[in-house]
Order: structure tokens, then sequence, then C-alpha cells
């Protein structure tokens, strides 16, 4: 039987269910807004059928496919390591006399598996951006083409049979991808890629370690049988815990974005993705200022009148602005800049603020800005949108003190009839800018 199915069966299984976990994966992109510019919406809006009546349903549903697509590549794996001839020729017989040194044999598949790291790493990424949905698929691929790497390794180091290498091969890189994918789900930045590269390289060189360690019993025909069909269904184990754990982790990650509780629980300012990178936005046509308003005295807050509303948006940037219009019989003036604090859920939003800009897009200046009764001044909020990653279900509100001696007051805020209009996570950052007079 084992030579009637061949190791081209479990290939042709593997490249199939790789291939069914790609097309799931990639049906859930049109499921969601763009990360390019996610006031588009999700693609399926723009197709004649239209989107699902519930998008949530239909990204679970998808699940269920890419679980489906993993057994098909699981049981392919199972297939061709059965199918690989499990004797080892003359020539290596030969050659497994005098093995090469188990250190040097470590040493060499984790360079191997990091350079293949990082030679993937590049596009799996970009296919994550499409969504979740791929992770398994990522990971899967990933791990089977650093198994036929480290079986190579394996090869060449003891010389033994094709099966048995291809064994050694999957439980290395099974063992480097169970330390890598907790690093990386961490919030391991580009910058910090050498933690998972170092925990990668460490599990893998235990992993041919303890095989080098245990490879004398497989040497003995009786015992061989057992043990390698004990070694595959550990790695299946081992890769299957992996999934489960990356996949649940990202599902926690949409949950919590994602809240349908009346107070939902934001994740701490650390574990928010940064924004999603755009190109910057566009310049606006300076205009001529307006005559500057003379006035001797601070504005009284209780003389004005405060609201949040401009909304803006082009390519990812974001712009709104808090506007105070003096109610009262005399011009007066406000410097500096205002304290702005974003509620959401009944809860302030932990928000890093940095230096605001004008709305050409140079940096902001402190200045005194005069009010006449009825004129009013301006400070700009901006802030790159953070997509799918920010609550746009849960009411927001703003509060603002005009200056530091001032008590914050709750103001209006005109949304674009949206609950939510800021599209910005909890630990995001924005720009206030100070107060300013009108700009055209």
């Amino acid at each position: 039987m084992r030579r009637r199915l061949g190791p081209g069966w479990g290939s042709a299984l593997i490249a199939a269910g790789l291939v069914w976990m790609t097309v799931a994966g990639l049906r859930s992109s049109r499921y969601r807004p763009g990360w390019f510019d996610p006031d588009d919406g999700p693609s399926c809006a723009f197709r004649p059928e239209g989107c699902p009546a519930d998008l949530d349903a239909a990204l679970r549903g998808l699940w269920w496919w890419v679980g489906a697509g993993g057994v098909l590549t699981l049981l392919g794996v199972v297939l061709l390591t059965l199918a690989l001839p499990s004797t080892t020729s003359r020539s290596g017989a030969r050659a497994a006399a005098r093995p090469r040194p188990a250190g040097l044999h470590a040493l060499a598949a984790a360079a191997v598996v990091a350079g293949a790291t990082v030679v993937l790493a590049l596009p799996a990424w970009f296919s994550l951006l499409l969504g979740e949905h791929l992770l398994p698929m990522v990971a899967v691929g990933g791990w089977l083409a650093e198994a036929v790497l480290l079986a190579a390794v394996h090869a060449w180091a003891t010389a033994v049979s094709s099966r048995r290498s291809w064994a050694a091969g999957l439980t290395a890189s099974a063992a480097g991808l169970a330390a890598a994918v907790p690093v990386s789900l961490a919030g391991v930045h580009l910058g910090d890629a050498w933690a998972v590269l170092l925990a990668q390289g460490v599990a893998v060189a235990g992993a041919v370690l303890v095989t080098r360690a245990v490879a004398g019993p497989w040497r003995t025909a009786r015992a061989g049988t057992g043990l390698r069909v004990a070694g595959v269904l550990a790695v299946l184990a081992i890769v299957a815990g992996v999934l489960v754990a990356a996949t649940s982790t990202v599902e926690q990650d949409r949950v919590a974005a994602f809240p349908s509780l009346p107070e939902p629980a934001y994740p701490p300012p650390d574990a928010v993705p940064p924004p999603v990178p755009v190109p910057p936005a566009p310049t606006v046509p300076e205009a001529t200022p307006p005559e500057p308003v003379l006035a001797d005295v601070p504005c009284d807050p209780a003389d004005l009148l405060l609201s949040v509303g401009g909304f803006d948006a082009a390519l990812g940037a974001r712009a709104a602005s808090v506007e105070a219009t003096n109610a009262g019989a005399a011009p007066c003036w406000l410097e500096g800049v205002p304290a702005v604090t974003l509620w959401q859920g009944g809860r302030p939003l932990r928000l890093v603020v940095e230096p605001g800009s004008v709305p050409t897009g140079g940096p902001a200046v402190v200045q005194r800005v005069g009010i006449a009764p009825g004129g009013s001044a301006y400070a700009l909020l901006t802030w790159r949108t953070y997509a799918g990653w920010a609550d746009d279900v849960t009411p927001q509100s703003v509060t603002v003190a005009v200056d530091p001696s001032a008590l914050p007051v709750e103001v209006r805020v005109e949304g674009r009839g949206q609950p939510a209009p800021f599209d910005i996570a909890d630990g995001g950052t924005w720009g206030i800018a100070p107060w300013a007079p009108p700009w055209n």
C-alpha cells in the first residue's frame, strides 16, 4: 500500500490543503475594510451581490473552511511521512558510521531556519494585512518550508533514511514555530525581530540535540516503527496546539477591538498596534489670514460656547477641531493648548498627546488669539486612522478645558451622525494644536 500511494499523494494533499487555506483566508478580506483607506468600507459593498447581513457570522464560517484545509494538509504530512523510504542507502550507511558532531548539526540547523525566517517574514507580513484568516496558512506553510530545509540538514549531518530526516525536520521546525509564534504575538516590533530569531534558533537547536540524543533506539527495526509513529503524532499535536493558540489570540484581539458589551474592556496602551501606514496627508493651500482681533482680557470660560466638529479624512489622515465661540459682549483672548479628553463607554481613552499642527501640515505655534463677540478660535485635532482596531460602536464624548486653570466641560460632538466619529484606539496617539484664529 505504501508503494501504491507513494510520496506524491502526500505532497499533493499538502499542496491542496495549503491552497484551500489560502483561498478561504483571502475570501475573508472582502468582508473587512481596506487597510489603505478604511473609509472605503469592505470590498463586498462594491460587488453586485453585496455584503452578507451578518459579517461576523460570515467570518466565523470561514474559520471552518480554514480548519478543513488545515486537516487536509496534516493528513498529507502523515501520508508523506509513511510513504518515504525507511532504509538508508549503502553510501549513507557508510557515512552514518561517522556522523558529524551534534553541536555543528544544531548550529547549522539554527542558522538555516533563521535565514528562512528572514526570507519568509516579509511576504507573510503582507499576507496577514488581508486578514487574520491567513494566519494558519502562514504558520503551516512556514512550518513545512522550514521542515524541508531542516530535513536536508539532518540528512547531511547523519546520513539516515529520508523518513527519519523528514520526521526530524518536522520536529525541529515545529519546536521553532512553537517558540517564535508566542514571541511574535507578544507585540515584538520589526526592530526587535532578533528576539523572534533568537527564540526560534534556540528551540530548533535544542530539538536537534534531543533528536540526536534519542537517535540510537531508532536504529532498530522493531522499535523504529512505533517511535516514528509516536514522533509524527507528537509533531501534529505540537502544531495543532500552536495553531489553536495563535488563532485564539488573534480572535481575542479582534473581540477587544470590537467590543459588544456596554462597557468594553480596552487593551493596554502597549498592546495597541501602530496606526496603519499611509502616505502623508495632502497639504492645503495657505489662505490669507484674517485681521487679528485686539482684546485686553482673557476669555471667561462661562462666556465660551465649545463644540467639536469639522471632521475630515484623506488617505488615512484624520482631523477635527475644537471651536470656542465668544458669546460675551466684549472681545477676549485665548492662549495655549486646550486640554482635550476623549471618552468612550464612560471611560477616558488613554491617548498619547503629540504637538499639534496647522492645516497646512506644519508645526503649530502658541499665540494669543483675540476673539470678537460672535467670533471663534480653533484648536486642530489630528491623528492617523486605527482602522479595525478602533471601537466604532460605543458612543464617544469629549471634555475640554480651555486652559490649565479652567475646569473641563463636556462639549457637543458634531460627528457626521456616528456614535464614535474618532476612529482611534485606546492607547493611540493624536496631536492637539494650540488655539488659533480661523484658517480661512
